[in-house]
């Protein structure tokens, strides 16, 4: 457990929300222990019983998160490492690095103070001023690192950072004050006059202060004449590096290629600065071509950059003259718009040896001597939480903050709003012109306002503010200044892209939407489309743009669509994994890439009553997605889709018995919704339809009991499959068959002609889902682990080598877990938790699998063959729906002699136990509930016979050879009986007993137990079960 009180108030690893309690432990985590008294007057001066309303207080916390306070006496402290204490320690051994980190926005940022004691609130805002002059000193102190190291942008990003923790009320420090100006100043930060201004009303006074500009530089001539920004510069590291290598190399033009609002301009003026301020070259101009169409004007523009006037009969001598006489750099900034500047470029380089040219444009000059650099979008976080950690790639919040702070002077990113800032910045792709303008309008919108109107309305982001160019006034300016600039092929091109979602392959744009390779590639020149690997994406703002001028043609719209419709079912419809046979390794990774236009296709055809191709996509989508465990979004098509598709159609129908293959069969409503839509696919669908509404219902029908009822119609279903030679349904309906089965041979016969038939009909899809069935039916009904790793490693083979799931793996590797823990294997069994662990790496959803469930049960039993009883039941206890966990957690309870939480925990096992579906796992889970509360009613002194009785009358009927021996222990320390050693002998030393059954066992007597004797076949077990119940 983590406290952070940084930027608002959490403790990680727990569910406790209230202020209060973690008020509290704040307390106690930076004042070290307490008395209670103190804490109760402290905390609640004003309550009728300030003792009782700390201990409810602390109740809340153990309840919560336990051992996070502990009691000494009279004295409460704090267990839990917490962020503030952990700052003021860095920064006073001079951990920089590490005390940035952990400051992330005001000490309890959003905490509300109200009803405090005036104490406990003065001392809330003077641990926030302290901790805050603390964390200035670490920014201060960094930022001189980056000065030091000539990264003069970071410098004065991380000064103008410390800046805006100058106020508070603490005494500032004047020296800390006089090297936050210092930085200021060297950055030429506006915010150095105002530090200047708030230090003069506290009776400081700063060198330099009369301007930013001023500082200790001699006064030679500067040897560029760039514009001076009036903010911050953020980010581009990369493409600072790459093109000060290029410069310094071979490379003598190099031009940033990038979208409108990319931040090209202001890029190339920091990298005039920085290559002149170390020497890379030995003066640069600037030359603005904004307002330039005719290359002519070109040589006159630069000479009007070096402070040159000449007439116009000699403007190209005297502008090779100047040039040629040293390293110059000639920065030609929005070259895009001027008509043949790329032979006054060429002929410059060639007249002028030693100059360097940097290009900005929104298309590249194609010349032989041309670098290009890509400006794109800057990095933005995958969600709020690697934002507030400062993961790499935050330079778009970055950016954000830092505008936003020009409107709100105090603004931080923290808790509350750090999920809608990464939200724009996402929407946006992190262009800084959109950024800058969002970040402007947090006067008047919240962040959660802007992200949502961004989602709707391209125009919301439009500039109020005089000193931005007219072509960067609004987004829109933007596009409209590139979109005049294109052909009218190029237009209808970039409308028709702009339906993919989630990219493209070249293939997709020239058989979806008719766009050829050399349109896609002048795209691409225009930096409107950007290729990445072998797919291409449109930036998420020029495709809004363009979407909006595809919708004024409605007709020239519904055929694009259509087109686009038209060919992902086509795409999808031929990768349907159904129709793959052995030997064709079935692979989900294309259909995976395209998603996004797939799910696009979904909803075009929905909404557009095109129920062909909803039924052509129908069984590729919900096969991917099921088997990838996307569950909630195949969810959300279907309900998309059923809004829309006429409820009396076979369509309809079709949906419906997808929709309930995603969820729980007990879940509400799935039997009723089952039988409905049976019902319709008689009257209107085919005999496939009605075939998969009787599986679908048979499943729904032995979640509720009713196994008898399942297997009439999974054997109705059966036959439809075999006479439509329908592989994938006939072999997935002979495993549920299995599953409904009540008797151990006949479920193995059902096992064993799915696995027959899926080899001689070659399909490979659900082959690894019931050699695990079988697997499971060794060990539960045997006891023979050996042949149950045999067959889980023959399903990992085979789904390796046919399809590769990732979610099937990771299940198999689970339950394989367990079965080595059964073997006594435990290194082993941790070995296939991390691979599992990393299979899931990037699935969110794994609802109905049980993966994660079975992992933790895995995790919890190794604890506990380790000894660990503590951690096996913090394990245990964090999957309580887990049959395997409740069954560990009951027997630890027992162990610990605990009977209530043992009944407790025994209640919510049976409860589990009838919502299972096998048939046999139902019967096994009943047997173990009944040993288990005939312990318990030994402990509680009551009489075990009768349980033991039903449980034994279930193994002994079914065939359960591990749980007859785990009875026989039952027996032996709960039942008088004379067979006591006998029974512990078996259990001890049978290989089908678990290793908890043997260790329990042989705990229980001093007796040396050998394994020399040959162990008792399955027969002799079940009779030495019955020969027990005859007795008691």
């Amino acid at each position: 457990m983590h406290l952070r009180t940084f930027g608002g108030l959490a403790l990680t690893e727990t569910s406790i929300k209230r202020p209060k309690p973690l008020l509290l432990l704040t307390y106690l985590s930076i004042e070290g222990p307490q008395e209670r008294r103190f804490l109760a007057e402290l905390f609640w001066m004003g309550a009728a019983n300030p003792r009782q309303s700390l201990s409810v207080a602390l109740g809340q916390l153990r309840a919560g998160a336990d051992g996070a306070v502990t009691s000494d006496g009279a004295l409460l402290r704090s267990l839990v490492d917490c962020d503030a204490p952990a700052l003021l320690d860095a920064t006073s051994s001079g951990r920089w690095a590490e005390a940035l980190d952990l400051y992330r926005g005001p000490f309890l940022a959003g905490i509300d103070v109200d009803g405090c004691s005036v104490e406990l609130e003065e001392w809330i805002y003077g641990t926030r001023e302290a901790l805050a002059s603390s964390a200035q000193q670490a920014f201060v102190a960094a930022a001189e690192a980056a000065a030091a190291a000539g990264d003069r942008s970071e410098a004065t990003r991380l000064a103008e950072r410390a800046f805006t923790l100058s106020s508070g009320g603490a005494d500032p420090d004047a020296d800390v004050v006089g090297r936050l100006h210092a930085l200021l100043v060297n950055g030429r930060s506006p915010r150095a006059r105002e530090l200047a201004d708030e230090a003069r009303t506290i009776g400081l006074e700063v060198r330099g202060a009369t301007t930013p500009a001023s500082s200790d530089r001699s006064p030679e001539p500067i040897a560029h004449h760039a514009p001076t920004p009036l903010t911050s510069f953020v980010g581009r590291q990369d493409e600072r590096r790459e093109v000060a290598r290029l410069l310094a190399g071979e490379a003598r033009l190099v031009t940033l290629i990038g979208l409108g609002g990319a931040g090209k301009t202001r890029l190339s003026l920091e990298l005039m600065r920085a290559l002149v301020d170390d020497g890379s070259v030995d003066r640069a101009r600037f030359v603005a071509l904004e307002t330039v169409h005719d290359a002519t004007e070109v040589p006159s523009r630069i000479l009007e950059a070096l402070r040159r006037t000449p007439s116009v009969a000699d403007t190209w001598d005297t502008l090779v003259a100047d040039l040629g006489r040293d390293r110059a750099l000639v920065v030609l900034d929005n070259v895009e718009q001027v008509d043949g500047c790329a032979g006054v470029v060429m002929e410059l380089l060639e007249a002028c040896p030693t100059v360097r040219v940097l290009v900005t444009s929104r298309e590249p000059l194609n010349v032989a001597a041309e670098y290009l650099v890509p400006v794109e979008g800057l990095g933005t976080p995958e969600s709020a939480t690697d934002a507030l950690a400062r993961h790499p790639s935050v330079d778009a919040v970055d950016l954000f903050v830092e505008r936003a702070r020009r409107v709100q002077p105090r603004f931080e990113l923290d808790a509350e709003n750090a999920e809608a800032v990464v939200r724009i910045c996402r929407l946006l792709a992190g262009l800084p012109l959109g950024i800058e303008l969002a970040a402007s309008l947090m006067r008047t919108l919240t962040p959660d306002d802007m992200a949502s109107a961004l989602e709707a309305d391209l125009d919301v982001l439009m500039s109020r503010g005089p000193d931005r160019p007219d072509r960067h006034a609004s987004l829109r300016a933007v596009f409209d200044r590139t979109w005049h600039r294109l052909t009218p092929s190029q237009r209808a091109a970039l409308e028709r892209i702009s339906v993919f979602e989630g990219g493209f392959t070249r293939r997709a744009a020239a058989d979806a939407v008719d766009v050829t390779v050399p349109m896609l590639a002048s795209l691409v020149d225009a930096s409107l489309v950007r290729r990445q690997e072998r797919r291409f994406e449109v930036h998420p703002l020029v495709q809004q743009y363009a979407r909006e001028r595809l919708a004024s043609s409605p007709d020239v719209e519904h055929e694009t669509r259509a087109r686009h419709a038209a060919y992902w079912t086509g795409f999808a419809e031929a990768r349907n994994p159904e129709t793959r046979r052995y030997g064709h390794r079935t692979d989900y990774s294309d259909v995976v890439a395209d998603m996004g236009n797939l799910g696009a296709a979904w909803r075009w055809a929905a909404t557009t009553n095109r129920l062909d191709l909803l039924d052509r996509m129908l069984h590729t989508l919900s096969r991917v997605l099921i088997d990838t465990g996307r569950q909630p979004e195949l969810s959300r098509l279907l309900d998309d889709a059923l809004t829309h598709v006429p409820s009396d159609t076979a369509t309809h129908a079709r949906l419906v018995t997808n929709k309930y293959w995603v969820q729980p069969p007990n879940a509400p409503g799935a039997h009723a919704s089952a039988l409905w839509a049976l019902e319709l696919t008689q009257k209107v669908g085919s005999e496939f339809d009605v075939a998969r509404a009787r599986h679908m219902l048979a499943v729904t029908t032995v979640a509720h009991g009713d196994a008898a009822t399942a297997r009439t119609l999974l054997g109705q279903a059966l036959e439809s499959f075999r006479r439509l030679e329908q592989p994938t349904w006939l072999i997935g309906c002979l495993n549920d068959l299995a599953v409904v089965t009540d008797e151990a041979p006949e479920m193995r016969g059902w096992l064993e002609e799915a696995i027959e038939t899926s080899r001689a009909l070659g399909n490979t899809i659900v082959v690894a889902w019931v050699l695990s069935n079988l697997a499971a039916l060794e060990n539960t009904t045997y006891g023979d682990y050996r042949a149950e790793l045999e067959l889980l490693e023959q399903a990992l083979a085979e789904e390796r080598a046919a399809n590769a799931r990732s979610v099937y793996l990771a299940r198999l590797e689970a339950q394989r877990g367990i079965a080595l823990l059964r073997a006594g294997d435990a290194e082993a069994a941790e070995d296939g938790v991390r691979e599992a662990e990393a299979l899931l790496v990037g699935t969110e959803h794994l609802e109905g699998w049980g993966i994660r469930e079975t992992l933790r049960a895995v995790r919890a039993l190794l604890h506990h063959q380790r000894g660990d009883a503590n951690a096996a039941r913090a394990e245990a206890a964090g999957c309580r729906d887990d049959t395997l966990c409740l069954e560990l957690l009951v027997r630890l309870a027992l162990d610990d002699r605990d009977l209530d939480h043992a009944e407790r925990c025994l209640d919510t096992m049976a409860r589990s136990t009838e919502r299972l579906v096998g048939s046999r796992d139902r019967l096994l889970y009943r047997a173990k509930v009944e040993l288990f509360r005939a312990e318990l009613a030994a402990a509680r002194g009551g009489s075990a016979a009768a349980h033991i009785l039903t449980a034994l009358d279930i193994v002994t009927r079914f065939c359960f050879v591990p749980t007859a021996l785990a009875a026989f222990v039952t027996t032996a320390v709960t039942v008088p009986t004379k067979r006591k050693a006998a029974l512990l002998r078996v259990a001890a030393t049978h290989p089908a007993a678990t290793t908890i059954t043997r260790s329990w066992a042989r705990s229980i007597t001093d007796e040396p137990w050998s394994t020399d004797d040959r162990p008792l076949d399955t027969e002799a077990v079940l009779q030495l079960a019955r020969d027990l119940a005859s007795e008691l």
